[in-house]
């Protein structure tokens, strides 16, 4: 039975290890990636803290997206207006030869 017990502990010893290595070497790879990252950005890599730089990109990225935003609802709101601007200037178009045919002309009403 110790035997069994000991061949336990031993696999999940064997197991943890080679668990904890790659969680090391995932580690060392996201901390490259982040130093690369900061280079990049023109952040002081080796000073530089996650939160920090992860804040401001969060930051900068509301940001943009709120800009987006309003250039959009501003490009709408003039494309609104042409097209009551052009609707209007259909209906004035429209009602004006009626407005034309309407009026006596100085021959009809006597005149010279």
């Amino acid at each position: 039975e110790d035997y069994i017990g000991m061949q336990g502990l031993l696999d999940f010893f064997t197991e943890a290890e080679e668990r904890l290595t790659a969680i090391q070497e995932k580690y060392k790879e996201m901390e490259l990636g982040f130093r690369a990252l900061c280079k990049y950005l023109g952040e002081e890599g080796e000073t530089a803290e996650p939160q920090q730089l992860f804040g401001t990109l969060t930051h900068f990225v509301g940001s943009l997206r709120s800009a987006k935003t309003k250039v959009e609802d501003k490009i709408e709101r003039r494309e609104r207006a042409k097209k009551r601007e052009h609707e209007r200037q259909k209906r004035v178009s429209m009602k004006s030869p009626l407005a034309s045919s309407n009026r006596p002309t100085a021959a009809a009403s006597g005149g010279s």
